[in-house]
């Protein structure tokens, strides 16, 4: 006897089949809630629409050293600010130039970054509990943009929401100086002024080899 093989139905149209079984059944709809005679038809589609409901999405996260992760909803908490930026990535011999505009208030971020050319590098958009992520194909393979963000997290972003965020390592704050240590080693190592939007800010991140300059600017919004 030849096998049959089924193939399931995509959750719109289980949603559409559903519907069409209960025309055909001659339902009228569900009962009162209170009733005693509730449908079970009813009650099973009711568990299959709501599986079928768009799920929220899942936290996103960067990690920043083997075992440390940063969440990166925290971007999305900070304080209001608007800043041009020169960004200077430099890792073994190489060095990459970004100009960026950062736009962060409630809720939202938007980081749009190009090169000195004037071509746009990367783009972040952090809104709804989602980050949409656009990437030049030329942007080097070892400056993820969602690393990018943890790094400006971890430059900018107050110790206590970072703290928060953090997970598999403690952020230390003392003076001009910020460190990410795990098990007394320093992983990172970031110095800012008393406002980092405005001025110098650097990151050096000791267990990948890569340092950071930062030159911010606010501007009017």
């Amino acid at each position: 006897m030849r096998e049959t093989k089924t193939r399931a139905l995509p959750a719109p149209a289980r949603s559409q089949r559903l519907l069409d079984l209960l025309r055909l059944t001659g339902s009228k709809g569900p009962p009162a809630l209170g009733g005693r005679g509730r449908s079970p038809l009813w009650v099973l589609l009711a568990l299959l629409l709501s599986a079928c409901a768009e799920a929220p999405p899942p936290p996103v996260v960067a990690t920043v050293a083997p075992g440390v992760t940063l969440a990166l909803a925290a971007a999305g908490r900070g304080e209001p600010v608007e800043v041009v930026q020169l960004v200077a990535a430099d890792h073994g011999d190489d060095t990459f130039l970004l100009e960026a505009r950062l736009s962060a208030g409630p809720g939202r971020l938007l980081l749009v970054g190009t090169d000195p050319m004037g071509r746009r590098a990367m783009r972040l958009d952090w809104h709804d509990g989602r980050l949409e992520i656009e990437r030049a194909p030329w942007v080097p393979e070892d400056l993820p943009p969602a690393n990018v963000l943890a790094d400006l997290m971890l430059l900018f972003w107050p110790a206590e929401l970072v703290r928060d965020a953090l997970a598999g390592a403690e952020l230390i704050e003392d003076g001009d100086t910020r460190l990410l240590r795990r098990d007394g080693q320093d992983l990172v190592v970031v110095r800012r002024g008393p406002d980092p939007w405005e001025g110098e800010a650097s990151l050096d991140h000791r267990l990948w080899h890569y340092h950071l300059s930062v030159q911010s600017h606010r501007v009017a919004p």
